[in-house]
C-alpha cells in the first residue's frame, strides 16, 4: 500500500507541475530527513 500511495503522488505532481518540480521536492525531503536526523542525535 505504502509504494501504491507514493507513485500517485508522484504522478499527480508530474502530471500537474512537471518532473522538475518532482524532482526538487524529493531533493527538499531528503534534506530535511538529514536535518531532522542530525538534531536528534
Amino acid at each position: 500500500m505504502y509504494g501504491i500511495v507514493n507513485k500517485s503522488i508522484e504522478e499527480l505532481v508530474i502530471d500537474k507541475f512537471g518532473e522538475d518540480k518532482w524532482e526538487l521536492i524529493k531533493t527538499r525531503s531528503e534534506l530535511m530527513l538529514i536535518i531532522l536526523l542530525a538534531t536528534n542525535l
